[in-house]
C-alpha cells in the first residue's frame, strides 16, 4: 500500500495507528476517508497554482463538494 493512502486510511479510522497491523471498519469513516484523498488529489493537481480558489483542483473539491478549510 502506498505510504500515503496508509496515512489517510490511519486518519480515517481503517487501520489503526502505532504499528499496528489490524484493520478494521469499526472506527472507520468512509466518508473522512473518501474526503481526505479527493483533498490529497486536488493538492497534487494544484500544487503550483496557489490557493484552491479556482483552477482544476478546486474543481474537483467543488464536484466532490469537499472544501478545505
Amino acid at each position: 500500500m502506498n505510504e500515503r493512502i496508509r496515512e489517510l486510511a490511519e486518519q480515517s479510522g481503517l487501520i489503526a495507528p502505532y504499528g499496528s497491523d489490524h484493520e478494521g471498519l469499526r472506527d472507520f469513516d468512509y466518508k473522512k476517508f473518501a474526503e481526505l484523498i479527493i483533498v490529497e488529489c486536488a493538492t497534487v493537481i494544484n500544487k503550483n497554482a496557489g490557493p484552491f480558489t479556482t483552477g482544476p483542483g478546486y474543481l474537483l473539491l467543488e464536484h466532490f463538494g469537499v472544501y478545505e478549510e
